[in-house]
């Protein structure tokens, strides 16, 4: 549990919200493994020396972290503009956003 949970924070912190490389679903199905990681720590037995707090927060920033990711990405470029455009425009102009 302990290398899943730093494996997914570790991926959702450092993972780059660029281009179509990343569908929605992955980063939904991220969201949902870190809200159930989230719960098994939250009812894990709290004497962890602060780790397993600390551990929480670090989930509720990488939630934060997929949320904001994935409204950026909606608001950014509609589904009718990256279908006029071809792909390297699209990339650049989310890098160029970022």
């Amino acid at each position: 549990m302990k290398i899943k949970l730093i494996a997914c924070v570790t991926i959702a912190l450092t993972q780059p919200l660029i281009g179509t490389a990343i569908a929605d679903s992955n980063m939904n199905e991220a969201l949902e493994n870190l809200q159930k990681a989230r719960e098994n720590l939250q009812q894990a037995t709290p004497d962890k020396g602060g780790h397993r707090v600390n551990a929480i927060k670090l989930v509720n920033q990488a939630i934060s972290e997929i949320r904001a990711g994935v409204e950026y990405d909606r608001s950014h470029i509609s589904q009718s503009e990256k279908g006029n455009r071809p792909p390297e425009k699209i990339l650049r102009d989310k890098v160029e956003h970022r």
